[in-house]
């Protein structure tokens, strides 16, 4: 105790060493260069407003050679700094605060100094913008939060130090709506990639440009280039395909393609002269294999995601900026054993690591990530480049306890010396969004932060009067992740879920209506409280209503109906509809059964997602809807029937029998017996769950010549999770001129199905 005691006085001694205590901040100007940049004059803007909000005065902004007579808070490389024997620019994305006599010198690279103008005032002059506002036009708005000091006859205290965060790219995705705001990416200083974030434009520092995934299609469209040069497509099934943005891919060795390639990229470029991220990545498609007799043998050797890499490489060396302008982002993308092949970057490129299926899943996304060894082994092969990790962070499902994990993982991921940070976390409606938001933003600028002081500082500012009912909330959520946690650790990650007693269940909605009750008439913490009331209840309400009750499950549909006022206009509840299909859930599990079901408990499915380029949804006479999904050949994923579409409809740890209605388009006789289509399950995350599951398929007879649709059976499905995310995917295994049309899915309960037990192939989720 004795020792730890003097370690923490040295601590203390060191801190206060290094801040001085000068004159009143209300005597300070803002000193610019003589010729400042963007940047420095967007930061000494900053610095005007915000000191004006704090002082009620707004300090003088003077650019040299003029010098005000009082002290100055200097900005950027002034002549004025080089003279007090400040030398060199600081690292490109850090910053430094230092003190001479009275005067204050800012000074950073870009972006850093702009982060830096935040920094002075979040952690030296006390600044807090916790939230930002929402817009709601079917009821009250949200204003955001913040906090202003009163530093009207406050000494300026400023503490010396320089600081490089560990990740020059860091976003999180916690927003409503499609874009972010612009402030408020600022204040948090996240530094984003993407093109769902941006910087102010007038700071000068947008470094993201409108290139950010997913960009093949987009650097060799084949509406421009497939009618002469089809070569420049890759070769699938003996055909050069045209690609789309969710479909195919380009031929990685054609040279001609990295030089088109480069030449659309400069001129995308030249548009945006400010940004300096671009992305020459894979299309949204899992058919990204070129079979030409080039490409194959590389793919065979290196994996795709090496030969991506490669041309990638190969654009960057096309291109004429070097060094720290630019960077060239290229996938690594998809599920399993994801690898580079040896295959080393260019200076310029950045592999962006996206283990979607090692990582998407509720029970993944709640393990930090040095602790899942496909994702150990993929960092650890990365190490040396500028590696981008995105990750997928969290659920609108149920509330989703991340903290501890994101704390653990982030430490990790700067310890391991990864370049940036994406979460990829939905655009609205997760549990706690604002301050996960506020908390994970502040460990991604310092990993070291302590996370449970600011989710702490953050709850007293936003929710108020509710606070202890909040606290006590994320309190019981962290409990139900220990609980998972250990869980996980003693299975290996076999069988483990989060799971909410029905205790705790009833307790979350006492501790929300108590809330509810302490906020009053204050509409702004009703609508946050609210919020957070809606993802409880949209996880009470994704259950069965013959399950639950209709009574009960009635009644909370009810309470989230009053509730919904309270959601932003974009919020993702909105645009998902997830209101109506609840209404809908409740009108299915009391109306009576479809007389084309095979039996009373049978569940119908319609119209499944359909992919550009691959699948159309389209009018069919000979449907029972009158539309039916088309599915072309040899297009793999094409046709996908998401988990949520039938999921909670389902009763929980009940074996059902899957049929298809479909219907085949060919040109030619096949052999009865012959597959005419397949399904596979895909369950986000579960890599061995998805590779030990059978595929289930349909067959020709000899009445499929006529083009008439008959039922095809399948198999089983056994449902053991309940929040399982994925989908059942299709592949029609016809000509690529021909087509499988797909009506309805349906799921019958295996004791309403005589003989169920003789079929053997049964898929789990």
């Amino acid at each position: 105790m004795k020792r730890l005691l003097v370690v923490l006085l040295a601590f203390l001694w060191n801190a206060l060493a290094f801040t001085s205590e000068l004159a009143p901040v209300r005597a300070y100007s803002v000193l610019l260069p003589k010729q400042p940049t963007q940047m420095e004059t967007y930061s000494g803007e900053l610095l005007q407003r915000h000191l004006k909000e704090a002082t009620g005065q707004a300090p003088a902004v003077v650019t040299e050679p003029e010098r005000p007579s009082g002290p100055v808070i200097s900005i950027g490389d002034t002549a004025l700094a080089r003279e007090r024997g400040l030398q060199g620019i600081p690292s490109e994305h850090g910053y430094e605060v230092a003190v001479r006599g009275q005067d204050v010198f800012l000074r950073g690279g870009r972006p850093g100094l702009l982060y830096g103008a935040v920094s002075l005032l979040e952690e030296d002059l006390g600044f807090r913008w916790y939230a930002e506002p929402y817009a709601n036009s079917n009821g009250p708005s949200d204003p955001g939060q913040s906090l202003i000091p009163d530093l009207r006859t406050h000494p300026l205290k400023v503490q010396e130090r320089r600081y490089t965060p560990p990740f020059r790219i860091r976003e999180v995705m916690f927003m409503y709506g499609t874009q972010a705001n612009e402030e408020m990416t600022l204040h948090l200083r996240l530094a984003p990639i993407s093109y769902h974030s941006w910087l102010p434009e007038a700071s000068g520092c947008r470094l993201n440009s409108h290139l950010f995934i997913h960009t093949y299609s987009g650097l060799l469209p084949s509406s421009k280039y497939y009618a002469e040069h089809p070569e420049y497509y890759a070769l699938q099934k003996g055909e050069r395909v045209r690609q789309s943005n969710t479909f195919g891919t380009v031929c990685y060795t054609n040279p001609d393609v990295s030089r088109i390639m480069a030449e659309n990229l400069r001129r995308e470029m030249a548009r945006e002269p400010q940004a300096r991220y671009f992305s020459v990545s894979a299309n949204d498609s899992g058919a990204d294999r070129c079979e030409c007799p080039n490409c194959a043998p590389v793919i065979a050797k290196v994996g795709r995601p090496g030969i991506q890499l490669m041309l990638a490489n190969r654009v960057a060396e096309e291109l004429p900026r070097t060094g720290a302008d630019l960077l060239l982002t290229t996938l690594v993308y998809g599920s399993g054993q994801l690898t580079l092949g040896g295959v080393k970057c260019h200076p310029n490129v950045a592999p962006f690591l996206a283990p979607i299926g090692s990582r998407f899943n509720e029970v993944r996304m709640l393990v930090p990530l040095k602790e899942i060894p496909d994702i150990a082994r993929l960092v650890a092969e990365c190490s040396g480049a500028k590696t981008i990790f995105w990750d997928y962070l969290d659920s609108t499902n149920l509330p989703f306890p991340t903290f501890d994990q994101f704390a653990s993982s982030i430490r990790w991921l700067a310890q391991s010396g990864v370049y940036g940070y994406f979460a990829d976390c939905t655009t609205g409606g997760v549990s706690l969004q604002p301050l996960k938001k506020w908390v994970y933003a502040h460990l991604l600028w310092n990993p070291n932060a302590d996370w449970e002081a600011l989710a702490s500082e953050f709850t007293t500012a936003y929710y108020g009067a509710a606070t202890p009912e909040i606290t006590a909330y994320i309190s019981l959520m962290r409990g139900a992740w220990r609980r998972f946690k250990k869980a996980y650790d003693q299975s290996g990650g076999d069988g483990a879920f989060l799971k909410y007693t029905a205790d705790e269940w009833r307790e979350m909605q006492r501790l929300l209506e108590n809330a509810m009750a302490k906020a009053g008439s204050d509409e702004v913490l009703k609508g946050r409280i609210a919020r957070e009331y809606l993802v409880v209840l949209t996880k009470l309400l994704s259950g069965n209503p013959r399950v639950v009750g209709q009574e009960e499950y009635m009644q909370d549909l009810r309470k989230a109906e009053a509730l919904w006022t309270y959601l932003p206009d974009k919020s993702q509840l909105r645009s998902s509809k997830l209101r109506e299909r609840w209404r809908r859930k409740s009108e299915y599990s009391s109306q009576p059964s479809d007389p084309r079901q095979y039996s009373s408990g049978s569940v119908l499915v319609y119209q499944p997602l359909v992919v550009n380029g691959m699948s159309e949804y389209l009018p069919d006479p000979k449907a029972f809807q009158g539309k039916a999904s088309r599915h072309r050949g040899g297009r793999p994923w094409g046709i996908q029937w998401k988990y949520f579409s039938f999921l909670d409809r389902l009763l929980p740890d009940h074996t059902y029998v899957l049929r298809l209605r479909a219907r085949a388009e060919v040109k030619q006789p096949y052999q009865p017996g012959r597959e005419m289509f397949v399904l596979r399950a895909f369950n986000h995350g579960e890599e061995g769950r998805n590779h030990s599951n059978p595929m289930l398929a349909g067959h020709f007879s000899a009445d499929d010549q006529t083009g008439l649709y008959r039922w095809h059976l399948l198999g089983k499905l056994h449902l053991s999770n309940p929040d399982a995310t994925g989908m059942l995917w299709m592949d029609s295994l016809v000509g690529n001129d021909e087509a499988v049309w797909y009506d309805c899915l349906e799921f019958i309960p295996a004791e309403e199905y005589p003989d169920a037990d003789k079929i053997s192939k049964t898929i789990a989720l």
